[in-house]
């Protein structure tokens, strides 16, 4: 399920695009109007349908326009293979508007699926394209996911440019501030959830607000991890910038370097963590 904060950053996207600002190229048509009123009238389903038809004839950017509406209807209904099918393709249009609410969707649908670097990637170039309040949104979700990695000189960079680019929400760049200005991840919280921790280190293979993430991503490795003589995954209640994300860690090890080494076998991505669970 989608946190409240990605839902309401797509409902922001998602609204733009049908705002009576974006222009794709040429003048709207029966069909255009048809899909684009479905979606703005919350029927996403017949919206689904009017502009995936409509994406596959007519002028280029009127079929870009189409497909965009047709991913962000489906990803709405749930549809998120159907999405990216629409989607993917438009993330390197030659249209910055239509390229970057592609990807800042795509962004959403890799974040909900645990994969941090694909959404850090997916919102910043997103953030790329986009322009004002927009860009600087989709910087600051850039950001949260570079850190949510472990990147935080990424992160960082991520916020420095959503600030700069922040312009008439002033709740949103209070929000770009206070990350800049938080400190470095590290406090967690009580809560050894099964799995060994012993040694001072251990590989950090993800950090979800969603506690059924985490669940479903520690039970995904917990038969690789076995094998490596890595005990259980853990999940370990984080505190990061003021919100609890629930961290899937795995072993423990003796130093930073037998960690980095044991990951690099482990071969499931993450990084080296100091225990304080």
């Amino acid at each position: 399920m989608k946190s409240n904060r990605f839902s309401r950053f797509v409902q922001v996207m998602a609204l733009a695009v049908m705002g009576a600002g974006l222009v794709l190229g040429g003048c709207k048509s029966a069909k255009s109007t048809s899909y684009m009123d479905a979606y703005n009238s919350g029927n996403h389903a017949e919206a689904y349908k009017r502009a995936s038809e409509a994406s596959v004839s007519g002028p280029q950017a009127q079929r870009e326009q189409a497909a965009l509406v047709a991913g962000l209807s489906a990803h709405s209904l749930g549809r998120d293979s159907d999405a990216k099918r629409h989607l993917q393709p438009l993330a390197y249009s030659s249209n910055p508007e239509v390229a970057g609410k592609a990807n800042a969707t795509l962004g959403l649908m890799a974040e909900a699926q645990g994969d941090n670097a694909a959404a850090a990637r997916a919102f910043e170039l997103a953030g790329s394209k986009l322009t004002g309040d927009e860009a600087a949104r989709a910087y600051l979700h850039a950001g949260d996911a570079y850190a949510a990695a472990g990147n935080k000189t990424l992160a960082d960079s991520m916020y420095k440019r959503g600030l700069s680019m922040a312009t008439g929400d002033i709740g949103l760049s209070s929000t770009i501030r206070e990350r800049m200005n938080a400190p470095a991840a590290g406090g967690e919280t009580a809560g050894n959830f099964g799995g060994s921790s012993s040694g001072p280190f251990s590989i950090q293979l993800g950090a979800f607000s969603s506690r059924a993430n985490a669940e479903r991503l520690a039970s995904q490795v917990a038969g690789s991890a076995a094998t490596m003589g890595m005990g259980q995954p853990r999940i370990v209640p984080t505190n990061k910038n003021g919100q609890t994300l629930f961290a899937v860690r795995v072993g423990g090890f003796g130093t930073r370097n037998e960690a980095a080494a044991a990951r690099d076998r482990f071969g499931k991505g993450g990084f080296v963590a100091a225990n304080a669970d």
